[in-house]
């Protein structure tokens, strides 16, 4: 059994670790967010067949950490078509069967049976299925996150209390 603190040695500990807990929590929750959600959550995309595009695109943002230690945030795909049209959206949530007119020209350009160029002034799009691998990875991996982010932060208070 380790030898007792004193008191002045003990209120140091507890005033250092007030200090430096806000920092190591933000950090590790960063970190835990991302190899626990992010990565898993970017391989899921790939194997759904997103775009690189999209996949680099997807960050986690407003990583806070509330009153109770619970971790929240928001996953953020900045990747959308030129013509604002957002992509990675749609690719999650899925689209109905829609028609696309041209926004800048005045026809739609594409390669018909092979090598034939084709214009159109406009053409029915089949709707994108949705895929939900955001919302079904976040529900998932959230649990583990949180879990490794109270054994860290019990870690943490434990080292820094008994120097």
């Amino acid at each position: 059994m380790p030898p007792p603190i004193d008191s002045s040695k003990r209120v140091f500990l507890i005033m250092k670790t007030q200090v430096q807990y806000p920092r190591f929590l933000r950090e590790q929750a960063k970190k835990i967010a991302e190899d626990v959600i992010l990565k898993p959550l970017h391989s899921r995309m790939q194997s759904f067949g997103y775009s690189k595009k999209i996949i680099d695109g997807t960050t986690i943002e407003n990583l806070t950490i509330g009153r109770n230690g619970t971790m929240s945030f928001d996953v953020v795909s900045d990747y959308a078509s030129e013509s604002g049209f957002d992509v990675a959206l749609a690719r999650e949530t899925g689209t109905r069967s829609h028609f696309v007119r041209p926004v800048n020209v005045k026809a739609l350009s594409f390669i018909a049976v092979g090598l034939i160029r084709a214009f159109s002034k406009g053409h029915w799009v089949r709707g994108i299925t949705p895929t939900n691998v955001v919302r079904k990875t976040v529900q998932e991996k959230i649990p583990e996150a949180q879990t490794r982010l109270n054994e860290a932060t019990d870690l943490f208070i434990s080292r820094s209390m008994r120097e």
